[in-house]
């Protein structure tokens, strides 16, 4: 009997530890990352490209977005425009921007003078390897933050 409840345990554990492993992603490293292989990555995960250029790609994740790697491999640079309306004046845009930065995390919002534009760049960091779960939800993340920018445009200055 005793045999059978170890033999029964030994079983579930084993079970479990093959479970845990096989959900386990690997480590894709910074010396593997080109705008190739993120394209093959963002199409396998169903994200569609809409652009390749020499130095970023254009994909659509809710918005779109401008997506390149940095020339040392530290981080993969996520960016996007939006367009403020006519009417705004650049010390409203700049009151804005200040504004959005203090009360969205991480995500990097300026007012762009020459484009009349709001800025956003969102970077995720490679440097020590990165999980391609990791990447796409942080793609996701990234649109998340537009999105909530636009919510918090409570004067609705962005032209969204």
């Amino acid at each position: 009997m005793k045999k059978y409840l170890f033999l029964r345990k030994t079983v579930l554990v084993g079970i479990f530890l093959f479970g845990l492993s096989s959900m386990a992603q690997s480590l894709v490293k910074p010396s593997q990352v080109n705008l190739h292989y993120l394209k093959t990555l963002f199409e396998n995960s169903k994200i569609k490209i809409e652009d390749v250029a020499p130095d970023h790609l254009k994909i659509r994740q809710i918005y779109q977005l401008r997506v390149a790697v940095d020339y040392d491999k530290q981080f993969i640079t996520f960016k996007t425009n939006y367009a403020l309306k006519e009417k705004v004046t650049e010390q409203q845009a700049i009151a804005l921007a200040n504004r959005l930065n203090s009360e969205i995390p991480l995500a990097k919002i300026f007012y762009d003078k020459a484009t009349h534009t709001m800025c956003y760049q969102y970077e995720f960091w490679i440097k020590d390897g990165f999980t391609v779960q990791g990447l796409i939800s942080a793609t996701d993340f990234f649109s998340r933050l537009i999105s909530l920018s636009f919510d918090k445009d409570k004067e609705r200055l962005i032209d969204s």
